[in-house]
């Protein structure tokens, strides 16, 4: 299931020039793909990496990171595309806050609905069933 994740992720950075990462579930049984809807941004999933980072520090704690989570199924080759927010919040716990993602209702806004439309169409070419 990684290999068929990875070259999603191959195929959708190569496209979309937006970044992407692959990997498994904590199971080892589902695959996926996370997709940066930032420019700037450019390590999905990877969240921790930016608290060196002023700029994506501001970011994260004002309009947030969009990302779009690919799951993809190990039974039947189906995928569900999950757009989502990624906002790092205060927490009365930590020095650096913590963060919190949040689906993002349908219809998607602007150029996120058009980079939805982009990866259902690149995942169904490459015979993924894309909902």
């Amino acid at each position: 299931m990684l290999r068929a994740a990875q070259g999603l992720a191959s195929e959708l950075e190569k496209e979309t020039g937006l970044a992407t990462t692959a990997g498994l579930d904590d199971h080892l049984l589902e695959s996926f793909v996370i997709i940066s809807t930032s420019p700037r941004l450019r390590k999905p999933g990877q969240w921790f990496e930016y608290l060196q980072d002023p700029e994506a520090l501001a970011i994260l704690r004002n309009i947030g990171l969009m990302e779009i989570r690919v799951e993809i199924s190990s039974h039947d080759n189906v995928t569900r595309i999950r757009p989502y927010v990624v906002r790092l919040k205060p927490s009365s716990v930590g020095v650096e806050g913590e963060f919190v993602s949040e689906d993002i209702k349908l219809p998607l806004p602007g150029e996120l609905g058009r980079i939805s439309t982009r990866i259902r169409e690149i995942g169904e070419r490459l015979g993924f069933s894309m909902s």
